[in-house]
């Protein structure tokens, strides 16, 4: 009876945190209704009744484990859900406090994480004398350790591809690779022109010559993949290598299976094999190779140790910064003061080296462009000297910089993560803080991103130590057997991995894989190529091999491999913009810019303007180009501009997009209707080219628009992790967009270009009618009759893709279709 208790009342507290999760949680999923009778049915039957069907079925299983009998596993396993009354904390605590607990993101992650590591940990430990020695053998084979490496990269590189070929990859970062190790083998060794035609190479933007020895790699498949699966590949070894150390320093085979699938679910690991910020990052690579010096390490391999030390150091300029610390922990731990010298000198000679010395020699006395971006609040603009200058005379800046909420979130995070476990080994968890450190004086989002990995090899070894060390100590006072503690602790591992998984992991593990609520991190917004894509591919295809090229973000993935090619995020000067002829521009890309961009004061003297000259990217150059006359549209599908430059005499007569103020309107086809009494469409004309075309028949139509209201009311849109905490009031960019649909066909959507370009909605005034021009083509062999023709107003957060989605059209506003499709003349 008293078994039966346990699992009622853990049930019951379980029920009471879920209708407090529901009731005022809206961090992942939508507010719930629940009046008091579905509360008190969810608290007293419904979450007692599930517990009950998992402790019989985890009973069951512990028979087969075990030998007891079904009675007897019952009993034995029925108070390792007490712990599930912490949770029943939080209703408590949340009427004591006058807010909901469960509404707080915070709570929620620490709550849930204790608990299951409470739950797990618990079990492995009152159940774990009782599993015979072939099921002990069996769960600590090896076997599921290779089997989890090839599942992880396999996984990780088929959502990887998935995601390339769905083009929701940061085209700017991952081209830039591509495009160096295309010029290496084409004369221009690790040279990209990204960065508005400057003289830029992976060792001045970062230092990071391990991408010489990568290189290769292009000889056999040269394709931006190639370098995603490879980081894929790297952090897959790192479980094995995980593998390697926990038997090395806890002997027992189950914890160290428990120590890999620790390491191969954590989100930080995931994070940067399913994206690592949107690109390939030689971060990654560090993983491996400082799990696989801690490794050499422990078998006594000093040489091996210092190799792939400094292979690891080659992969950006500040992963010294780990090694000088690692230098101190050699000579602290394995009593190897030459070695731990030799470590500490090489990290210090590197650092200020590459920093002080090589870095502004080859970019000619500036500092490196991430400088200014990530460490402005620190002197960034002066380059490395200025962040050294703010660090010796400004402590108060940096522990201000240091100590914010966010960061000191972020460490608590990490480190619940791995169930707190490096702090019982805390010599060799210090070696990778610096790099926490770094990172908390910048801008840069650093919770499980790839900004940490140079840190997780040492997270994770000094908790691999902490279990045995917390083993040993609770075993002394306790006289439990060490190797049963030391599995519950690495069960505890596991279960805090994969807690943290379900929470910030954007791979499989994660809700936000799965939730329809975050439609950003959503695996089909990420990893399903559209029709559109394929478009994209088949437009970006068609310029010349060798054309210089300014391009959009996800255009560039295309387009890395040639000499020159520039990205939108950060233009050229005009006199190296002259030299473009082709612009390509995905009004649909998820790395869509801002209005405004600058980012390259610090480079003036390089690009010969002065500080206070207009730098345009974004919108704002999309426009410009449109409007100086200068290029003609070549293409326009489904969002895909593709501008060339005009020949010597051509005119802008004839151009396919245009939108005038008028003073009278005269439609065709008249009609009023009022797009939430913001804009009222008058009416438009229609012509076609009745002439058979491969390209597919050409259609011109003229909108007549009238403005009722403006359009500068505040609109708030959810993105994010977490929501309900990163609510962001923007001003509404309102944009049109046609959309054609048709049964079993991917929908075709147009943006209204003049209007979003050259008169955009934010400058209308009450009372102006506008008439807009637009030309565009239907598939080859198709009618605009095929299609339900469709019209909308549609709103385009800051720093996101424009989307014809139900979900983005402008407040109070509908679709309206058009019916009437009778054309005239040729366009």
């Amino acid at each position: 009876m008293l078994p039966i208790f346990a699992v009622w009342l853990s049930g019951a507290a379980l029920g009471l945190f879920g209708v407090e999760f529901l009731g005022f949680n809206q961090d992942f999923l939508p507010p719930k209704q629940l009046d008091a009778g579905a509360a008190l049915m969810a608290t007293l039957t419904v979450a007692p009744l599930i517990l009950a069907g998992i402790w019989v079925v985890w009973s069951f299983l512990l028979t087969r484990m075990t030998g007891l009998s079904l009675r007897e596993a019952l009993v034995l396993d029925a108070p390792t859900y007490l712990p599930l009354l912490l949770l029943g904390s939080a209703p408590l605590l949340s009427r004591l406090l006058g807010a909901p607990v469960a509404g707080n993101h915070a709570a929620v992650v620490t709550l849930v994480t204790t608990t299951v590591c409470g739950v797990t940990g618990w079990k492995a430990l009152i159940e774990g004398g009782y599993v015979n020695s072939w099921w002990r053998a069996a769960l600590g084979s090896r076997a599921w350790v290779i089997g989890g490496v090839i599942l992880f990269f396999l996984v990780t590189g088929g959502l990887t591809m998935a995601r390339y070929g769905a083009h929701n990859f940061w085209g700017v970062d991952l081209a830039q690779f591509d495009q160096a190790l295309w010029n290496t083998w084409h004369g221009n060794v690790l040279g990209f022109t990204q960065y508005g035609g400057l003289p830029e190479t992976l060792l001045t933007d970062h230092f990071e010559p391990i991408m010489l020895l990568v290189a290769p790699l292009y000889l056999i498949w040269p394709d931006p993949r190639a370098l995603l699966i490879l980081q894929a590949g790297a952090l897959a070894l790192g479980g094995w290598l995980v593998y390697r150390l926990a038997l090395s320093y806890l002997v027992v085979p189950l914890v160290a299976v428990c120590a890999a699938f620790a390491y191969l679910a954590h989100p930080g690991v995931v994070n940067s094999a399913l994206a690592a910020g949107g690109s390939f990052r030689p971060d990654s690579l560090t993983v491996p190779l400082f799990l696989a010096a801690l490794l050499a390490l422990e078998y006594r391999r000093w040489v091996a140790t210092v190799v792939l030390v400094v292979l690891a150091m080659m992969c950006k300029e500040y992963i010294a910064l780990v090694v000088i610390p690692l230098g101190f922990y050699v000579i602290y731990h394995y009593r190897r003061p030459g070695l731990g010298v030799l470590l500490s000198a090489l990290g210090v000679v590197w650092f200020v080296g590459v920093m002080f010395v090589v870095m502004p020699a080859l970019r000619g006395g500036s500092g490196s462009i991430h400088f200014a971006l990530n460490f402005g609040q620190m002197g960034g603009e002066a380059g490395a000297g200025g962040i050294a200058e703010t660090l010796l005379r400004e402590p108060r800046t940096v522990l201000r910089l240091a100590a914010t909420q966010p960061d000191i979130l972020a460490l608590f995070f990490a480190f619940l993560s791995l169930a707190f476990l490096p702090i019982f080994h805390a010599a060799l968890a210090l070696v990778g803080l610096p790099i926490v450190a770094m990172f908390a004086l910048t801008t840069v989002p650093d919770l499980f991103e790839f900004h940490l990995l140079p840190a997780l090899p040492f997270f994770f070894a000094a908790a691999l130590v902490g279990v045995a060390n917390l083993s040993t100590w609770i075993g002394r006072r306790t006289h439990r057997e060490v190797g049963q503690l030391r599995t519950s602790w690495g069960v505890v591992l596991l279960s805090a991995s994969l807690a943290a998984a379900f929470f910030w992991s954007i791979g499989p593990l994660g809700l936000n894989f799965w939730s329809t609520d975050l439609p950003y991190n959503n695996w089909r917004a990420l990893y399903v190529r559209d029709a559109h894509d394929a478009r994209l591919e088949a437009v970006v295809e068609a310029i010349p091999p060798d054309a210089v090229v300014l391009a959009s973000d996800a255009t560039l993935l295309g387009l890395g491999q040639r000499p020159v090619v520039y990205h939108f995020f950060d233009p050229p000067p005009a006199e190296v913009l002259a030299n473009a002829p082709w612009v390509v521009i995905d009004l649909f890309e998820t790395y869509i810019q801002p209005p405004k961009v600058s980012v390259r004061a610090i480079d003036a003297d390089a690009t010969g303007h002065t500080a206070g000259d207009p730098h345009l990217a974004g919108r704002e150059l999309y426009a410009q180009l449109l409007a100086s006359g200068d290029y003609r549209v070549e293409t326009f599908e489904d969002g895909i501009l593709v501008l060339k430059r005009r020949a010597a005499g051509e005119t802008s007569e004839g151009d396919p997009f245009t939108a005038n103020v008028v003073d009278v309107a005269s439609p065709t086809h008249a009609m009023q209707h009022d797009f939430g009494e913001r804009l009222q469409l008058l009416g438009y004309d229609l012509t076609s080219d009745t002439a058979p075309s491969p390209s597919g028949e050409r259609y011109r139509v003229a909108y007549y628009w009238q403005v009722l209201d403006g359009f500068d009311a505040p609109f708030q849109f959810r993105y994010g992790i977490n929501p309900k905490d990163h609510v962001q009031e923007r001003t509404d960019e309102n944009v049109l967009i046609d959309t054609f649909d048709t049964p079993g066909e991917a929908p075709l959507q147009m943006v209204h270009v003049p209007t979003f370009l050259l008169l955009p909605p934010s400058e209308w005034r009450v009372g102006m009618v506008i008439k807009e021009e637009i030309e565009f083509s239907m598939p080859p062999g198709r009618r605009l009759d095929d299609y339900r023709w469709q019209t909308g107003l549609y709103v385009v957060p800051e720093h996101f893709a424009i989307a014809a989605a139900p979900e983005r059209l402008t407040p109070g506003t509908q679709l309206f279709e058009m019916r009437e499709r009778k054309a005239t003349g040729n366009p």
